[in-house]
């Protein structure tokens, strides 16, 4: 029940100093969503991100080495608080976040592999934050909404639900505006290179759930 999605987000090593046993390799850490598809899920992770932008624009002058002060320290409590953030200010009473797994990064392939045994069905929003506090993303359909699974630009993603003609013919005024500021604000962050997201979606389409392979799968298994 429900359109479950999960969004990953990839964080960067920590590094304190040599033999220190907080040092860390790039680390996943996935949140599960049951209510979340089409252009909620463009709005809510968009949101995610802008949040995480102004806690970055804000280290300057607080830290010795901000970047690297940050990352070892802070990011990842602030992910935390950008994701509640996400959905508190949409005063939403029905879709939250939950954290459902996180796990040393050991690659794409590995990523779509982990994130096949996540409850999905409408898809995916992958997000690399890097050593330099930039940003790399994209959208994954779901197998409830493709056979095949693939990446996605937000537009396409949110095409997955509503073709340009619903929009245009159901959807009032307000809304297209939004969900036309949404897209535009994705093309300011970089995608993930090709080559890296095709892995996860191998993953993901080589190891796909019972349920996704028709009732005959179900009944054989």
């Amino acid at each position: 029940m429900g359109q479950r999605f999960q969004s990953a987000f990839i964080l960067p090593k920590i590094y304190m100093n040599e033999n220190n046993p907080n040092n860390r390799n790039k680390k996943v850490i996935v949140f599960h969503n049951q209510w979340l598809y089409g252009y909620s899920a463009l709005n809510i992770n968009l949101s995610i991100i802008k949040r995480l932008k102004e806690y970055i624009i804000n280290i300057k002058g607080i830290f010795n080495e901000p970047k690297k002060d940050f990352i070892n320290h802070h990011l990842e409590k602030c992910l935390f608080n950008s994701v509640n953030y996400s959905i508190l200010k949409e005063l939403d009473l029905k879709s939250e976040f939950h954290e459902t797994d996180n796990f040393e990064f050991k690659g794409f392939n590995d990523l779509g592999l982990r994130l096949s045994k996540q409850d999905n069905n409408n898809g995916f929003f992958i997000c690399e934050i890097t050593e330099d506090l930039k940003f790399k993303y994209c959208f994954i359909s779901g197998f409830e909404d493709e056979d095949i699974i693939k990446p996605k630009t937000p537009k396409e993603y949110l095409n997955l639900f509503y073709s340009d003609e619903t929009i245009k013919k159901e959807f009032d005024k307000k809304l297209i505006k939004s969900i036309k500021k949404y897209i535009k604000s994705f093309s300011k962050i970089n995608m993930f290179l090709i080559k890296d997201i095709r892995e996860v979606v191998n993953g993901l389409n080589n190891n796909k759930p019972i349920w996704a392979k028709g009732y005959k799968a179900v009944l054989e298994s």
